[in-house]
């Protein structure tokens, strides 16, 4: 499994699926000290972290904000690894 293929949903699947892990990562801007990171940036962390775990896809994703010392800002996303079923096409083959 490759980090682009780690599906991430703010929700539930309609498929089914096996739950490996909650996981979590954080991305913390060292740049700009005025904004934190993109969620882009914190997106490709938490599929780094499921792909560690074998998880296929990540769901009920949440994200937020935090500034540590020094105003560093950081974005930290959640959710939980999950192996789902593959997804069937429209002509019922999976």
């Amino acid at each position: 499994m490759q980090i682009g293929d780690i599906e991430l949903h703010l929700g539930d699947l309609d498929r089914p699926y096996r739950v490996v892990a909650e996981i979590n990562a954080r991305v913390v801007n060292m740049l700009d000290l005025g904004s934190p990171p993109p969620v882009d940036d914190a997106d490709s962390a938490l599929r780094e972290v499921a792909v560690k775990v074998g998880a296929n896809a990540v769901i009920w994703v949440e994200y937020g904000h935090t500034t540590g010392p020094w105003r560093k800002r950081s974005t930290y996303a959640l959710g939980t690894a999950v192996i789902a079923a593959p997804r069937c096409s429209s002509h019922g083959r999976c």
